[in-house]
This record gives C-alpha cells, structure tokens and sequence, in this order.
C-alpha cells in the first residue's frame, strides 16, 4: 500500500492525482499502475493462504508480498521527496503520516482477535493456542513480529504471524528518511549510496534463499524489495529520459513472468515460482514508467484491491491459515476478505488519510 537529484526538486513525471468534480479524483496512468500491481500482489496472497493446506501453491504468496514491498520502496521515495522543507520537518512529518494511516487499523484488528481468543474456548482455541498468541502479542502490537515466531505444537501462531511483513514495512520506514539523507543532495552521491544499500540488502535477500535460513522473515533477509522500489524511484526521478527507455522491455518482462507463474505454480516448483514471482517487480517497474494501466472492469477490479491492500490482507489471516477455519473454508474465507477489508479501509483507514487521499479515485483514469 518523487525525487530530488540536486538541492531543488526537478519536475516529476508522474504527475499527483487531480480533483475531478466532487467526491473523486484523477489519477495519472503510472500512479493507477501501481495501484492495480498491489492489487495483484493482494491476490497472489489470497491464493497462497486460500490454497495453502494443499501443498500446491508454494512461494506464490512470498512473491506477493515482496511486489507489495516493491511498490512501497517507491512510494516511499516519492513521500519523502514531496515532504515539507528541513529534514527533521520532512521525517516527522513522514513518520507522522505513515503511523496516522496504519496503526489503527492493525490495532483494531489486533484487539478483535485478543477478545475472540479470550472468548472462543475449544474445539476452536484450546489453552496452548491462547498462550501461543498472547506470547506473540508484544511483538505484533510494537511490530518486531519478524523476529519473533511463537510455535505451539510444532504450528506457527498464524492470527498475528502474517504481520511479520507490517514489521519490516515499519522498520524501513523508520530508516528511509535517514537513508534519503545520507544521500545528500548530488545525484552522484545518492547513486552511490543508494545502490551500495540495495546492494548489501540484496546481498540479505540472496542469504535467506541460498542458506535456508530458520526464519526468513527477518527485516535484513526480507526488505530488499523496498530497497529496490526505493532505489529505482531515485533513478525515474533523476533519469527520467533515459529510464524510460527500459519501461516497454520492462513491461515485457513482466508479462512473460506471469505467463510463467502459471505453469510454475501448477507443478509445485517453489524455486521457479519465487523466481517468475520476482520478476513481476521489473513488469511493475516498466508499466509504471509507461504508465500502462489497464481500465474496464479488470483495471477496476485490481485498483479497487490495491487502494485496500493493507486491510484486506489484514484480515484475510484469520479467515485462511490463521486457525479459526476448517482447511475446506479457507478458499470462501480468502474471498470473504475483501469485503471485510474494504469495511476496514472505509472506517479504519480513510478517515486518517490526507484530505486529498480521501477522495475516491475516478474510474477509467488514466
């Protein structure tokens, strides 16, 4: 759920959403882009979790969540680029915003599914469950899930486990304003800096693949995708000309990843599927930069999900693996998530946005 390569801001590509009457707004082709790319990758979770207990959708959820922290490494830079002037002003103010819009929401379904487990008895949630959950409560309420994994009876605590991704996101976001910084003002500068990073967090990444790791939802294993949105956002904004030269291959790119997940994920080769799913960030990074965004009801369908991501993956948990549903339930309960969350995004969500983030998107734009 832009760009300064000098002491001033050049001109931004990716032109912000406009008024467009009253009640909805305009968005840019590039930014609908990304907003139907985390539609996507809500979806590649909903599948993962919904089909999860037949052993036949292996790594197709990981590959959602790390398109999902691609999209944010960009919107990240983007935020901090268009932030007020002065750097502690800017990363308050960041830090501010971030915390306004994701924290109730979280805390509201954290505090829903403390009354159930306190309420619910067996079959449903036995002793060892409720004592599984409130040990991993502390970790999901100040968001160091990531590092810390209850396990009863050999079974993850899965109510609050799928918040390991919210941790990292917090945790990146409480480093970007230093990482903006440490960058300087020079594009030479933020080049080297900016890519020295993606490049150890990478070096993370590829550590949590090649050695196996225990847990490898940990924040140094599992951010570099945001790292590489990041990154990538420093390059559009500071490259425009020559980074749009690689939009359509990009693009392509992509389109053949996804072609390819299909066939993946149906003979349950959980390298191939990781791979083809990491590979969709190069098709989201090319529609964006091409401002390729699809409209008619399938654009609308993936924007709706991806302006309500964050709660729809909220609480999809406790409908799929999170242990309050016979296995047979999971695919309706993965379903029965989006209205939920689009309930969640309604009152938890959009009144602690920008007044301008308030406003309801027109249809068919870009």
């Amino acid at each position: 759920m832009a760009n300064r390569a000098s002491a001033v801001e050049p001109p931004s590509p990716v032109s912000p959403a406009q008024p467009a009457g009253r009640g909805a707004v305009v968005q840019s082709a590039s930014d609908r882009s990304l907003d139907q790319w985390r539609g996507l990758a809500l979806l590649l979770v909903l599948i993962s979790h919904g089909f999860f207990v037949t052993g036949r959708v292996p790594g197709i959820g990981r590959a959602g969540v790390n398109l999902f922290f691609f999209v944010s490494g960009i919107l990240v830079f983007r935020s901090l680029s268009r932030g007020p002037q002065g750097k502690w002003q800017r990363a308050c103010d960041f830090w501010y915003r971030r915390t306004k819009r994701l924290v109730p929401a979280k805390y509201f379904y954290l505090l829903c599914m403390t009354g159930l487990v306190l309420i619910a008895g067996p079959p449903l949630v036995d002793r060892g469950f409720k004592g599984c959950f409130f040990q991993g409560l502390p970790s999901a309420f100040l968001y160091y899930r990531n590092y810390y994994m209850p396990v009863h009876e050999g079974i993850p605590e899965n109510l609050s486990g799928h918040l390991w991704s919210l941790a990292c996101e917090m945790q990146f976001y409480l480093l970007a304003p230093l990482i903006f910084y440490a960058g300087g003002a020079s594009a030479k500068r933020r080049l080297a800096v900016y890519g020295g990073l993606l490049a150890l967090f990478m070096g993370g990444g590829v550590t949590g693949v090649v050695w196996k790791l225990e847990n490898p939802y940990t924040f140094q294993v599992a951010a570099w995708p945001m790292m590489a949105g990041f990154f990538c956002e420093f390059l559009r904004a500071t490259y425009p000309v020559h980074c749009g030269k690689f939009g359509k291959p990009l693009a392509g790119i992509g389109a053949l990843s996804l072609i390819a997940l299909v066939p993946t994920v149906l003979a349950v080769r959980k390298n191939a599927v990781v791979l083809a799913g990491t590979l969709l960030v190069a098709g989201c990074l090319g529609c964006y930069l091409q401002g390729i965004a699809p409209k008619g009801w399938l654009g609308n369908a993936f924007h709706f999900l991806g302006n309500r991501t964050y709660s729809m993956y909220l609480w999809q948990q406790p409908l799929t693996i999170g242990g309050l549903m016979p296995a047979a339930w999971h695919p309706l309960g993965a379903l029965l998530a989006i209205p939920l969350g689009a309930l969640s995004f309604k009152y938890l969500e959009r009144p602690f946005m920008s007044k301008y983030k308030r406003a309801v998107p027109a249809k068919n734009a870009g």
